[in-house]
This record gives structure tokens, sequence and C-alpha cells, in this order.
């Protein structure tokens, strides 16, 4: 594992204490020295997740804290600098206002704050079983106290369970056979895209963590068609899908070569010729109702002559033949 260099170990666990109770560690003396910090590497943010999980994705997610993190790590910020520009940020005020209410009431009303931690721990559960996960409740007693101290508002909690998932393999097969993974492959099915699994988890850990959302998904999976498909740009921009643009000629191929439509991808590209057809001219365009039946007669691969149509019209055929050579 890459190691984190000292000022973004300072950032981070700076930025840590406004979500743990857990009190800060004690200056160095005046006169202790002080070691210069290393370059920062260039995979910080991979070492950084690595170290501190779920708790680093929920910081990345808010794009102000974000961004100062990367400052303060490109600029080797001293805690001066670094604690100055934290105060400034409206994610401090908030965070710190939250921090000192919750306290307050653990220390005055401690019944009180169980029963919202309580109320909070419910909701967390309906929040994970959305996206498809399961916590001990440990984890989620954890979630429940820190989003109340930390006065995190829905989209911040959902990250952060989100987060808590991704953790580990077990979480992210839970999101991938979730909500949110079960979205993604509807979406990309709508649009005829093929997905590889390095695809698909990363926008499945991006979404749950909140660095993505589904509409963000559905622009990616519209430009990707687009792209594969440039005959149908504008059925597509016009908001229709793949699958309803190719549904007329899934019935036509199905009625033709007499099989089920739902045996028929038109991602495969001996099908998608549907769409990708492209004329004399070289113009990009889908083909017309003559042009697809003409293509799927002739094109062996798919059978056409094993049909009962085919076969009918090779008995008219030989009857015809026969008819012109004198057959009674």
């Amino acid at each position: 594992m890459a190691e984190l260099d000292i000022e973004t170990r300072r950032a981070l666990n700076r930025l840590n204490l406004r979500f743990e109770s857990a009190p800060p560690s004690k200056p160095p003396k005046p006169n202790a020295p002080v070691a210069p910090p290393a370059p920062s590497p260039v995979d910080w943010k991979q070492a950084a997740k690595e170290q501190y999980g779920g708790y680093f994705a929920i910081i990345e997610s808010v794009p102000e804290i974000s961004d100062l993190i990367q400052k303060a790590v490109q600029g080797d910020w001293s805690d001066a600098k670094f604690e100055y520009e934290l105060r400034q940020t409206n994610w401090f005020k908030t965070n710190t206002s939250s921090a000192r209410t919750w306290d307050t009431l653990k220390q005055t009303d401690p019944a009180t704050a169980q029963q919202q931690i309580e109320t909070q721990a419910n909701n967390i559960r309906n929040v994970a079983n959305t996206l498809g996960l399961s916590f001990d409740d440990a984890t989620i007693m954890t979630l429940a106290e820190n989003s109340l101290r930390g006065g995190w508002d829905e989209q911040t909690l959902q990250n952060a369970v989100g987060a808590e998932g991704v953790k580990t393999a077990g979480g992210m097969s839970q999101l991938s056979t979730g909500f949110i993974g079960q979205q993604l492959k509807e979406t990309a099915s709508n649009y005829g895209i093929s997905l590889s699994d390095q695809t698909f988890n990363s926008w499945v850990n991006n979404i749950a963590v909140g660095k993505d959302n589904i509409q963000s998904f559905n622009n990616y999976a519209l430009n990707t068609a687009k792209a594969l498909y440039p005959g149908i740009s504008a059925q597509l921009d016009a908001g229709q899908t793949f699958q309803q643009i190719t549904d007329p000629y899934r019935q036509t191929a199905a009625r033709i070569l007499e099989i089920n439509p739902e045996t028929i991808d038109f991602t495969d590209p001996k099908w998608a010729q549907a769409v990708t057809f492209t004329n004399d001219r070289g113009e990009a365009r889908p083909m017309n109702y003559n042009e697809w039946g003409n293509y799927l007669r002739n094109e062996r691969s798919f059978g056409y002559e094993y049909t009962s149509e085919a076969k009918q019209r090779a008995f008219e055929v030989t009857n015809q033949l026969a008819n012109l050579f004198g057959k009674a």
C-alpha cells in the first residue's frame, strides 16, 4: 500500500475529528524537530482510500472539502494554513455546530440522544435495504451516531451507507445485485451497450459513495449508444431507447425467421445491421422494411431456408418451373 504524506495525514485526521469523538493528539513541543514532509505520491488518493476506507469516500464526495485537501497536498500547507482554510468552509461551520449541539445533548439528556440514535439506526437500515445492503448492529449504530453528530443530510447519509458497503467484497456483491446494479443493467440494456465487469463495478462503487449518480450513468449510456449506432442518434436524442428503436425490427425478424423474439440480441453485430446499415453513399442509417427483409432472407447464418415460408416459396418456384416445362 502506498504511504500517505504528512500533510495528507494531517488533513484527513483533522477532518476525521469532526465525525469521531476521540480527543485530538497532543501538539508537538515547540522545539521538537519536525521532519520535512515527503513529496506527495501520485496515487495519494488511492493510498488514502486504502488507509481510511469508506470515511475518505464520504469526504471526497463533499466537493468543498475534496478540493481543500487537494490544495493542501499540492501546496504543502502547514497545520495553521489548513486550519484557517478549513474554518472558512460551510462544511466546517455546519459540522462543528451540529457536533456541539449533539455533544451537549448527550451530556444533558442521554435518553433523548439514545432515542434519536435508535430512530436514525432504523432509517439507516431502510437506506441499506434499498441499496441491497445489510450491516451488523454495531456498524449501524456507529453510522447513526456519526450522522447525528455530523449533521449529515439524506444524500450524505446515503453516501456513507454506500461507502460502508464498498469496503468489503461482500458489500460490493450486494450492491451489484441490489438496486444500483439492477438500475445500471436495465439502463445498459435499454441503450444496447455492454459493460465490462470493471466498468460496471466502477459505476456501482461511484454511485454508492455519491461520486456519480444514476442520471450521470444514463448520460454515459446515451452517449455510448450514439457512438456505437450513429444512424439512430437523432432518435436517441429524441428520448427513444435502443430497445424501442429496434423492437419493430425484432418483431419482423421473429415473424420472417419463425423464432422467439426474445432470443434476438441487437448488440450482436449481425443483428445490429438493422440500425448500423451504410448505404452506397456512405451514409449511416437504419434499414427500411424491404432492406431488412432481404437481409434476413439472404444472410445464411439466420437459417431462413429452413422456415416454412422459405419451403413454401421453394415449392411454388418448383411448380412454376415444372409448369414451364409442360408438366401436367
